[in-house]
């Protein structure tokens, strides 16, 4: 699974200016044409530039090669089939060419995973497989292990592909399925820290779920977007103590998007900020993993503007491209840095607002999807090349030809 490094690096001197920083709110502000002044991350700072040092001689002689450690273990899939790497070796654990999606459990003790739209699971080596879930007419839509357990708390999607909007959970161990809320009951789950609830999204309703005493209470309901698509779903970010999370409400009516904290309890919500993004079926917007912030794209007259807004209601321009030149990827797990694209989708660069880095000299396609293993080390896949990365150092291929879907962790 180790395979060589691209050897294809980008050459040559070339400062890209990004123009257009730092709009207070109010957004009245003159962008100017000057380059070389950087962020300065206060509310009242105003028209400065972000300038983007890209592929420099320098920038590309100092990285060195991050060898994935061995203390690494990956799962993924490849032509229908899932692969491991464990200890530097890959080995291969299914052939049944219908294999996708693998989760590990927590103890790395089973891998789960969906073949031909059934839920099954089987142990770390590849033996024991065994299905755990499956209906005819129906496939998976979410499934997770329920943290320090062998419990897989899923829904389902129905024979049009479309969420059934139900919850259940299947102990697989003993294969035993127990359905915990009706179809349209559900919604898309994330769980708070400690495993103890659910935050579930629907189209218009927010619903926290008690694992434990296995009680839904409905916490907020609003409008959603008109011909909204129905697997968009408000993102979702959990405090660290659990009694709460922050959400992104969509605009309506004219009205502005609302950025919002909502109390597990089904208590008063408190609103945070108000923001105008572009339409979800455009962009995400997109929560930091403590909550804090949300990074979204505004549109300006045939231009984007990249925006963050936090919880003070401070709303900082850090870019201003033409229409199809920028795009959001996400944020790191430090809730400082955001991952973003610009002029091309190959050209994936991460920032806390002063400096900008590329995110890999040798990622030069667009990224598929992110998984952060820490807070320095994360996994990407781009180009259906599966890669090893630590931000701003040349990346380790693991291997060619993965699928977007994947698992992994450092052994400990």
């Amino acid at each position: 699974m180790i395979c060589n490094l691209p050897k294809r690096l980008f050459l040559g001197f070339l400062f890209i200016s990004l123009l257009n920083l730092m709009a207070c709110a109010s957004g009245k502000t003159q962008l100017p044409e000057t380059t070389d002044i950087p962020i300065v991350n206060t509310p009242e700072s105003v028209n400065q530039n972000l300038v983007l040092a890209t592929n420099t001689p320098e920038a590309v002689s100092n990285q060195t090669e991050v060898i994935a450690p061995n203390n690494l273990e990956v799962v993924y899939g490849k032509s229908g089939n899932l692969w491991i790497l464990i200890k530097g070796a890959l080995f291969q654990l299914t052939d049944s060419g219908r294999d996708s999606d693998p989760r590990i459990s927590k103890d790395n003790q089973l891998i789960s995973f969906t073949r031909g739209g059934e839920l099954w699971v089987m142990d770390l080596a590849g033996g024991n497989q065994r299905k755990v879930f499956g209906h005819t007419g129906q496939g998976l839509f979410q499934f997770e292990f329920i943290s320090n357990t062998h419990k897989i708390i899923f829904s389902t999607t129905g024979s049009d592909g479309q969420p059934r909007l139900d919850l259940n959970v299947v102990d697989a161990d003993q294969g035993q399925v127990q359905g915990l809320l009706a179809v349209g009951e559900g919604g898309e789950f994330t769980p708070s820290p400690d495993w103890k609830t659910l935050a579930l999204v629907q189209q218009g309703k927010l619903i926290s779920y008690s694992i434990e005493s296995q009680k839904p209470i409905v916490v907020y309901q609003f409008q959603p977007l008109k011909g909204q698509n129905m697997d968009h779903f408000v993102p979702i970010s959990w405090l660290e103590d659990g009694n709460g999370f922050n959400t992104v409400i969509p605009a309506a009516n004219g009205k502005p998007a609302l950025f919002l904290f909502i109390p597990i309890s089904g208590g008063n919500t408190g609103q945070l900020a108000e923001l105008s993004p572009v339409s979800p079926l455009e962009s995400e917007t997109l929560l930091s993993p403590d909550g804090s912030k949300i990074l979204y794209l505004k549109s300006q007259a045939e231009n984007l503007e990249m925006h963050v807004v936090d919880a003070s209601t401070a709303d900082r321009t850090y870019l201003r491209k033409p229409k199809g030149e920028m795009g959001l990827i996400g944020w790191e797990p430090d809730s400082t840095n955001m991952l973003f694209w610009v002029n091309d989708p190959r050209y994936v660069y991460f920032t806390d607002g002063v400096k900008v880095t590329r995110l890999s000299e040798t990622i030069t396609a667009s990224v598929d999807n992110i998984l952060w293993l820490d807070m320095e080390h994360c996994l990407v896949i781009s180009d259906s090349n599966l890669l090893f990365v630590v931000p701003g150092q040349l990346a380790k291929m693991i291997d060619h030809g993965a699928a977007k879907l994947f698992d992994g962790l450092f052994l400990r």
